[in-house]
């Protein structure tokens, strides 16, 4: 190994020698020699950017030119500064060179970055729903199909809620098809519109045949494959009337007329509704045909009329009574008065004096949605705030299969603060279930837990309940849960139904969901005539025959096995009588087990003694003893 010092005076050699070098390398530039190394032959033009000059020169002298470099001396400082720093250049190419990572660290950086990758996806908080998917996505996901629900099922279904963009079943395909797993299909339902996507879910979320949530976003198509009834009568064209332009008499029972004055007269009170045709290739020939007639004049109109007489796509030219004609009039009125191709006016106007009011058509967008008026909100149910008849079969499932298990509590009062609008309603179903006698204590319980998670969120949700209303209702469910605590049997299905429905009555006293006063009084209802003091049969003793044949009678009171004039009611067991004493005697006592232990702690004593008198002790000389007394 070198030493520092050593170290330290090679590398100052090594400078020093640099210096040297680089010195000699300025100083051959800069000094000029007696013998020249090259021989530079004069020319006549040594600026070409200047007029050419002869030197003074004779011709046979030998042109030497003069150093560009200025001769001056560099000291050794600058030529070891210059040293260093092509040193420390070689240094730094060097480190420049990453050498080759092994795979090990290859996948420790990989983790980090996919580390970091999650870091910052939890950080950025994206406009996005809480399931994770874009607020703007029309795009529903359907799991839990049946293997017999068609896409043309689907269509129907979600069809009535607006537009369809598109409908698709994942089908299972290879093996998987083989396989009869029930409920295992799942599918994709896109509307046009968010609008009818949110309500969608809304109304069907609660389904048992299929699970629904959001999708991820896909492209809306310009054409919907599916639009409801209602939404396309909408852009349907009026009934036929019989008059020109299809006008619609204000008075529904018009009289058809006889003269011309009876038809003026009747289309001064009639009103013509445009629509958009259907047919785009048609709305594109119409259109067409409307540029070319602002652009030529009608004599351009009558010539097509003539060479296009028995063309039926030019058909809409000779019916004035056809909906397309309408459409037509009404777009070349349209444009000829300064409105744009998709946009116009909206108002209702007369083409001709006391002419018929024309109507302008509603530009068909179905992304905006099934309009409001077309929404069932005329239903009965809607507006005095009650669920439907799907709701209600919904709700009394999940009251019907509830208990003590938090999910199914959790999942009907989902369903009630959902239907916040009919929790009225809601309330009442559950209220008729608590004042069913029959029902079993536990299920009474459960329920009561449903009940008070309502009232506590509708509190926090700030939703309206009419106190007052409630009252009498809820002092007959405490009566009826009076009756169900009477009727039990055992003290610990007693205690356990006490507790669980004063702790209700204590968390509403803690939240202050009622009055106080209100709260004694439903407290008072249940604990009335309560029986204090009960047999406690878990104390009968011996455990056999009389105890468990008196529970079987408490139980079932109309199978008479003992005769109830029998003043001995318990039954002798049917075991064998033991004497007092022997059992005294043969009980075992501390004492007894003290006088075993020592009684055994004896034999052991003695049982050593015995041992070690038949030991007998045998002394071993050994070799080595002699020699060591002979030396």
């Amino acid at each position: 190994m070198m030493s520092k010092k050593s170290y330290e005076k090679k590398l100052r050699e090594e400078e020093e020698a640099t210096a040297h070098v680089f010195q000699d390398f300025l100083t051959s530039f800069q000094c000029v020699s007696n013998t020249p190394s090259k021989v530079f032959i004069k020319s006549g033009i040594l600026n070409p950017n200047q007029p050419a000059k002869t030197a003074d020169l004779p011709e046979s002298q030998i042109y030497r030119p003069k150093p560009v470099i200025s001769n001056k001396d560099t000291s050794l400082k600058t030529a070891l500064e210059c040293a260093k720093i092509l040193k420390d250049t070689k240094v730094l190419k060097n480190k420049n060179k990453e050498k080759p990572r092994s795979n090990l660290e290859l996948l420790k950086e990989e983790i980090k970055q996919r580390q970091l990758v999650k870091e910052d996806l939890t950080t950025v908080v994206p406009a996005v729903q809480s399931d994770g998917y874009d607020l703007s996505s029309t795009n529903l996901f359907i799991a839990n199909l049946n293997p017999k629900v068609s896409e043309d099922y689907l269509m129907l279904l979600f069809g009535k809620f607006g537009a369809l963009a598109s409908v698709k079943i994942m089908w299972p395909r290879g093996e998987e098809k083989f396989r009869n797993f029930p409920n295992t299909n799942c599918g994709f339902v896109a509307f046009m519109s968010r609008r009818d996507a949110e309500r969608a879910l809304h109304s069907l979320e609660h389904r048992d045949d299929m699970r629904i949530s959001w999708g991820k976003c896909v492209e809306i198509p310009p054409q919907p494959i599916y639009v409801p009834p209602e939404l396309t009568k909408l852009y349907l064209p009026p009934p036929y009337s019989g008059l020109p332009f299809n006008a619609q008499p204000i008075d529904p029972n018009f009289e058809k007329p006889t003269n011309n004055s009876d038809l003026e007269f009747l289309l001064s009170k009639s009103i013509v509704k445009v629509t958009i045709p259907l047919d785009k290739r048609l709305v594109c020939i119409i259109h067409r045909m409307v540029e070319f007639v602002v652009r030529e004049g009608p004599l351009f109109e009558a010539l097509i009329m003539m060479n296009e007489a028995n063309n039926p796509d030019f058909s809409f030219l000779f019916d004035n009574k056809s909906p397309m004609h309408v459409y037509y009039r009404w777009k070349l009125f349209s444009i000829l008065n300064g409105d744009g191709q998709k946009s116009w006016s909206s108002k209702p106007f007369r083409m001709v004096k006391d002419g018929p009011v024309w109507i302008p058509p509603v530009a068909i967008d179905y992304r905006a949605g099934m309009p409001q008026n077309l929404i069932s909100t005329n239903d009965e149910e809607v507006k005095n705030n009650l669920l439907s008849k799907a709701q209600c079969s919904r709700l009394m499932d999940l009251i019907k299969h509830l208990n003590l298990s938090r999910t199914k509590i959790l999942a009907a009062m989902s369903f009630c603060l959902n239907h916040q609008e009919a929790i009225r309603d809601s309330l009442n179903i559950i209220f008729d279930s608590l004042k069913n006698v029959s029902t079993h204590p536990l299920k009474k319980v459960s329920r009561l837990f449903l009940l008070s998670d309502i009232f506590w969120n509708c509190k926090k949700k700030k939703v309206k309940i009419a106190e007052q209303e409630l009252y009498d209702d809820l002092k007959e469910i405490f009566q009826n849960f009076q009756t169900t605590y009477s009727n039990l049997i055992f003290k610990i299905d007693k205690e356990n139904l006490k507790t669980r429905v004063l702790s209700v009555l204590r968390s509403w006293n803690s939240g202050h969901l009622f009055s106080l006063n209100f709260i004694e009084t439903l407290e008072e209802l249940f604990v009335v005539n309560e029986i204090n003091e009960e047999e406690d049969f878990s104390s009968d003793e011996p455990l056999d025959g009389a105890n468990l044949l008196k529970r079987t009678l408490m139980k079932n009171n109309d199978i008479n096995i003992v005769p109830k004039t029998d003043k001995n009611f318990f039954i002798n067991s049917a075991w064998n009588q033991v004497d007092p004493k022997d059992l005294e005697s043969q009980a075992m006592s501390t004492q007894k087990l003290f006088e075993l232990e020592m009684f055994e702690e004896n034999k052991e004593k003695k049982k050593k003694k015995k041992r070690k008198k038949k030991e007998i002790p045998v002394t071993i000389s050994s070799k080595w003893d002699d020699s060591d007394n002979e030396h």
